[in-house]
């Protein structure tokens, strides 16, 4: 099982383009801290967000908004192949304005995925350009380019619930990665920001397409895989996770990472591969 990844950008410039080769492997649920645009070149893929799941094949483009979670697996032995290109307008606050964006959380992709020949062609011949290190205002130029396809095409555009409810979930999601490790309360945190429990679970899940108590036990399932990669027992990790009994803690493991906890401690993911994953949040 493998996963390449090859960048020609540095990240810190607001655009990060890469290309991508998925083979037998499972990428376990994460999400992007910025807008991902994927190309999909050969092969095919499943995704799946909260409960919803999709193929991407050859000649798809596929797009995922900030924050929002999934995981990634190739399908039939192929060997999947892509572009993907992540950008964070907020590095760009020119283009931002001659859009009429004030902030980047104002925006959205509104498809998950596009499957139309002439769209992918033009797609392609964009992110072509990102394959050679090129300055940032060329870039940004370029990236002017493909905003101004995808806002036409109505698969970029403003969303539908208020920019205020976003500042819930920030804080919903800094607090869960401050204390997941403690005996948390929905019914509390909901109290600390003067909010329902209903109402908070409907922002978080707005965002990100998990409950709030799922979120959590990805961070749980997050932090068991780093003390199984260091060596520390099943049985241990299971007690210090929080997780009341090794089934219950076996099932979650295997959803979120794609393979029992057994398996994964005997060969963890290679540490370049789990970095990135955990860096995603």
């Amino acid at each position: 099982m493998s996963v390449e990844m090859k960048s020609t950008l540095e990240p810190a410039q607001g655009i990060d383009y890469r290309t991508s080769s998925i083979y037998k492997r499972v990428l376990p649920w994460h999400a992007h801290p910025d807008f991902c645009i994927c190309l999909v070149e050969k092969g095919r893929m499943s995704i799946s967000k909260g409960s919803i799941s999709y193929f991407l094949q050859a000649g798809d483009v596929g797009f995922f908004n900030p924050n929002e979670i999934h995981n990634t697996r190739s399908v039939d032995y192929s060997n999947c192949q892509s572009k993907i290109l992540n950008f964070n307008l907020e590095r760009f606050p020119l283009l931002a304005s001659w859009f009429g964006i004030e902030k980047e959380n104002e925006m959205e992709f509104s498809v998950s995925i596009v499957r139309n020949k002439e769209f992918f062609i033009k797609t392609n011949e964009f992110l072509l350009f990102f394959e050679k290190r090129n300055s940032l205002r060329d870039s940004e130029e370029m990236l002017n380019t493909i905003l101004e396809l995808l806002i036409r095409k109505n698969v970029f555009k403003y969303k539908k619930e208020k920019v205020e409810e976003m500042h819930y979930y920030l804080y919903i999601k800094k607090y869960f990665d401050l204390h997941y490790m403690e005996c948390l309360s929905i019914k509390d945190l909901a109290k600390k920001l003067s909010i329902s429990q209903s109402h908070l679970i409907r922002v978080f899940s707005l965002v990100t397409g998990f409950t709030p108590y799922q979120y959590l036990l990805y961070r749980r399932i997050q932090k068991a895989a780093e003390l199984l990669s260091s060596g520390y027992s099943i049985l241990d990790t299971v007690f210090l996770c929080k997780f009341s009994d090794q089934s219950s803690f076996t099932r979650s493991f295997k959803k979120f990472m794609g393979v029992s906890p057994l398996k994964f401690s005997k060969n963890p993911f290679p540490e370049e591969d789990y970095s990135k994953i955990k860096l995603l949040f």
